[in-house]
């Protein structure tokens, strides 16, 4: 009977210590202590797993891309903005660094243009003055060169720009941009579009064109015209795109392209060119300052159509890559790539 006891305490003891044991083991005590927290770019909620832990893809992308992670960022939305900041940053200063290329380019050009000139001036005088003579005996004019006009045939290529190596640069940035898209819907309050107001739409506005890769979009100066400024206005109640075009000199002010823009599915807007307003310099401004050409749109729009059928619109039209509060991206049906930043 004594032996019996004996077991009987011995049982009761291991109860008690098997019992404190399980309460040791309670969920609360398994839960990472603050000596082996992981770093606050690991998420352990969802993403491929590193040894014991779960990385965040967005962070990973953020390592790998070489962007500097704060202490502090755990929440993926948080961590997509930084991203998103960061690439609108470098794609800003990438394609400011590429305009002023540009410009410095075109002021070469007009410099050599000039000096070319001069020589060809100092090496044809005599010519040129037999050649006076001679036009005003027999009254003929016909050796004078061909004038490029700033709506000709030859001021306008309908190629794509070769933008090198800088240019490559411009449109890899909005590519990875574009895949951050803040805006699901961009063209939502566009003309009354999914019921929203005008007001609520983020196109409108005015727009200054930071890069383009369209040759029919990208004017060079000259010393006729001097530096050439362009940008977009948008109405988003009328559902117009109005091209803006100034120029610094010379007798053509400006002309204003106005284009009627309609929704074609979340992301699309099919384009008509309706008219152009051109601007000149006059003594008679109210008379002669500013007339409108008007283009036939329905006409352009079949002839463009014909034989083409899809998903996509048959006529041009443009796609929105991007669009925020500040910056927008679009593609248009020929390939071209347009960055734009708000000005209002």
């Amino acid at each position: 009977m004594i032996i019996n006891m004996r077991k009987i305490l011995r049982i009761v003891v291991l109860l008690y210590v098997c019992n404190n044991a399980s309460a040791s083991l309670h969920p609360s005590y398994l839960s990472v202590q603050p000596s082996i927290k992981p770093p606050s770019f690991i998420s352990v909620p969802r993403g491929k797993t590193s040894g014991n832990n779960v990385v965040d893809p967005i962070d990973s992308k953020l390592n790998n891309a070489g962007i500097a992670i704060p202490p502090n960022f755990s929440n993926s939305d948080v961590t997509i903005h930084h991203l998103r900041e960061e690439l609108k940053s470098r794609l800003l200063e990438a394609a400011d660094e590429f305009m002023s290329m540009k410009a410095k380019s075109d002021e070469m050009a007009v410099r050599a243009q000039e000096l070319s000139e001069q020589k060809e001036k100092e090496k044809w005088f005599v010519l040129r003055i037999l050649s006076k003579i001679l036009r005003k005996i027999t009254r003929r004019n016909n050796s004078n060169p061909k004038k490029i006009g700033i709506l000709s045939k030859e001021a306008f290529s309908q190629k794509n720009l070769d933008v090198g190596a800088a240019g490559e640069t411009v449109i890899a940035l909005a590519e990875e941009l574009s895949k951050l898209n803040p805006t699901a819907v961009p063209l939502i309050g566009f003309k009354g579009q999914y019921g929203a107001p005008p007001s609520e739409s983020k196109l409108g506005g005015y727009w200054k064109l930071r890069f383009t890769t369209a040759a029919d979009a990208s004017f060079s100066a000259s010393k006729e015209r001097g530096i050439i400024s362009t940008s977009q206005v948008i109405d988003a109640r009328k559902g117009t795109l109005t091209n803006v075009i100034d120029f610094e000199k010379g007798n053509l002010k400006g002309f204003r392209v106005v284009v009627q823009g309609e929704p074609f599915g979340p992301d699309i807007l099919d384009l008509s060119f309706t008219k152009i307003h051109i601007f000149r310099k006059s003594r008679f401004p109210r008379l002669f300052g500013h007339f409108t050409i008007w283009l036939p749109s329905r006409l352009i729009r079949f002839l463009a159509s014909w034989g083409k059928q899809g998903a996509k619109p048959s006529g041009p039209y443009l796609k929105i890559r991007y669009l925020d509060n500040n910056l927008r991206m679009h593609t248009t049906d020929k390939g071209n790539w347009f960055i734009q930043s708000r000005l209002d």
